[in-house]
């Protein structure tokens, strides 16, 4: 072979063997990114879920659930569950996701437990129960079937799951472990660890059943049974060594008083530990640790080691450290909460003798206002139309107190139940939307109370009419509050309307209309509109020199005859013609009283018929009197006339 054809061959096995490299190189990098990723979806995301997501959405949804009673709305961001990928049955994708989702679930189970433990231990105290009841509420297995009840019915169900089913079915699963673990104190470690993951199994089994059972009314199939069991019977190894890290030892003193015969003892459960003996008073000794136990009620903190010694795997010392900062922090809000319990339990049996101190006659009819809104509740559901009297009854006895939040909420609340069960021209649904805008514009709420007015104002014309006097008061507050927001022209169209619907109902001399013509007059000059304002005011003024006239002098007096006539001629120049016609039977009044006063004339029976019939036409009782009165007097005249003749 040539030099030439020689080089040029040794150059392409080169080149080949470069490119062979380059390949298998980025083949090991795709085999390393696709294992990650396979990771992530199959042993990260499934642990997340379960240990990380699922209680902080738990947490979120309680606090929303009280934030949506008092303010109406979430104040806290729910989180969402990270997708899994679908898995094949007995797949190792299927295991993974299985087997990481049981392991992370330890962490949620034993924080319950552990709250659950610290709320018993207080309210034994203060309930101060002994006996074989305070031995179980202070018991460690009742904390944890209680917690895992717990956490298991505030859990956001699945299509086809209940609160109910969930929360029986987590009390089912944890009765077996906390009854099933400790038979396997004394088991050599392999035994104990297949022992472990039996109950474990057994547990998760109890709790997909009783779950279906409750929620369904149906078994689970065999695949829900078999990744059940799958991740109960992991779970179940690490429950024991975290309920020993969580539940730290501590005292909670149940019974009345006499901690000598009543202190029990509530202690971690651990397959290693045994009993404490008894002694001759027949109660148990305290064990000796080094570290104090906590006071009685309080929940431990995670300082100290426990049995399983975390510190001493170095890749997990660092995270269990900031985790152990964490729980700890949690742990001082919980006992702030649990510290609040005594009083709380105080106020509610706070008519049930003791040293209470007797209710005032406005807490009594509170207390009795919220008993009947709990036995609508009971009976008819929270949603129930029949709660809507008695919590207005209870919104009226907070506006009454100056208590505007409280009874915001529940004015809100009964607003709520009213649009959901009545139709929208309801006349109640009408007086209920009035009665909340007038109540936000006393209490200085002006955007709500315009938006109750204007749906009040809508409903009742719909119902009586666009000029019934109905409408009168909302448009009137209405105006008002358009002043406050800056709306001049929406006051102006409010407070014209509400002019127009009260001359088109009322006299010209009513003292309603009187004030509602002094408040648009005072209107019209604050926004600038002289001519409109000085029409008005010498309206005002003219009604307001009648009345004056008539109090002092009387309805028959020459002078009020005087001031109706020149009312009447100021409401002709202003092309009211119906209200100047109005004044015409008030005139005719006038004149013929002072007519009849004169020495008997030969047409004075005439006009006393005709004063007779004047003063009915007013139909007001006390005119009615005086026409009885005139026709009498005209009916002697007649007599006296006919006896002559």
């Amino acid at each position: 072979m040539p030099a030439d054809g020689m080089e040029k061959g040794i150059l392409s096995a080169d080149a080949a063997m470069k490119a062979a490299l380059e390949s298998d190189e980025q083949s090991s990098l795709s085999d390393f990114a696709q294992a990650l990723a396979w990771s992530r979806d199959n042993i990260a995301t499934p642990a997340l879920n379960a240990g990380v997501v699922e209680p902080t959405a738990v947490v979120a949804q309680t606090i929303n659930a009280v934030s949506k009673q008092s303010l109406g709305r979430d104040i806290v961001a729910e989180p969402q569950r990270w997708q899994l990928p679908a898995a094949e049955f007995m797949s190792p994708a299927w295991f993974a996701q299985n087997v990481s989702a049981g392991l992370a679930m330890v962490i949620p189970y034993t924080l319950a437990g552990r709250s659950t433990a610290g709320a018993l231990g207080l309210a034994g105290k203060s309930l101060e129960v002994e006996g074989a009841f305070a031995r179980v509420i202070a018991s460690e297995k009742t904390a944890m079937i209680l917690g895992a009840g717990l956490y298991d019915g505030l859990k956001k169900p699945e299509a086809d799951q209940t609160r109910l089913g969930n929360a029986l079915g987590g009390m089912a699963a944890f009765s077996a472990y906390e009854f099933g673990n400790p038979l396997l104190a004394k088991s050599a470690p392999l035994g104990k660890t297949a022992g472990l993951m039996a109950v474990g199994a057994a547990g998760s089994f109890a709790h997909l059943t009783t779950s279906e059972l409750v929620s369904q009314g149906r078994l689970p199939n065999t695949e829900q049974l078999t990744a059940a069991g799958l991740s109960g019977s992991v779970m179940n190894v690490l429950l024991p060594y975290a309920q020993s890290v969580a539940m730290r030892p501590f005292t909670a003193e149940a019974g009345t008083g006499r901690s000598d015969e009543h202190l029990v003892v509530i202690r971690a459960y651990s397959t290693e530990a045994p009993r404490a003996p008894m002694q001759a008073d027949n109660t148990r000794a305290l064990p000796s640790e080094s570290a104090s136990p906590a006071p009685a009620g309080k929940i431990a903190s995670t300082d100290s080691g426990g049995i399983f010694k975390w510190d001493s795997v170095p890749i997990l010392g660092a995270v269990v450290s900031r985790a152990r900062k964490i729980s700890n922090g949690l742990h001082e809000y919980l006992n702030e909460t649990i510290e609040a319990i005594p009083q709380t339990l105080e106020d509610m049996s706070s008519n049930y003798g003791g040293n209470s101190r007797e209710l005032t006659p406005a807490e009594h009819k509170e207390k009795v206002i919220k008993q009947l809104i709990r036995s609508n509740v009971m009976h008819f559901g929270k949603d129930s139309f029949y709660s809507a009297h008695s919590l207005t009854m209870l919104a009226d006895l907070y506006a009454s107190q100056n208590r505007i939040y409280e009874a915001s909420k529940n004015y809100e609340q009964v607003a709520a139940l009213m649009q959901k069960h009545l139709p929208p021209g309801d006349s109640q649904l009408g007086d209920f939307y009035s009665k909340l805008g007038h109540y936000y514009s006393r209490t200085a709420k002006e955007p709500l109370a315009e938006k109750y007015l204007e749906m009040s104002l809508e409903n009742k014309a719909a119902q009586f009419g666009q000029g019934a006097m109905e409408l009168t008061g909302d448009l009137g507050k209405l105006a008002e509050v358009s002043v406050v927001l800056g709306k001049p022209d929406q006051a102006e169209a409010a407070y014209l309307r509400l002019t127009q619907i009260m001359e088109g109902h009322l006299k010209p001399l009513d003292p309603a209309l009187t004030d509602t013509l002094a408040k648009v007059s005072t209107f019209f000059r604050s926004i600038g509109k002289e001519s409109e304002a000085k029409t008005l005011h010498d309206q005002v003024m003219l009604n307001w020199a009648a009345d004056i006239t008539k109090a002092a002098l009387g309805d028959e007096h020459k002078q009020f005859g005087r001031d109706l006539e020149a009312l009447q001629a100021f409401l002709r120049r202003q092309g009211k013609t119906a209200m100047s016609q109005s004044l015409e039977n008030d005139i005719k009044i006038v004149d013929l009283a002072n007519k009849i006063k004169e020495p008997e004339y030969p047409g004075l029976e005439r006009d006393l018929r005709l004063l007779a019939q004047a003063y009915r036409k007013r139909n007001d009782p006390g005119d009615l009197t005086v026409a009885f009165r005139t026709e009498a007097r005209a009916e002697g005249i007649a007599q006296r006339r006919r006896e002559r003749r």
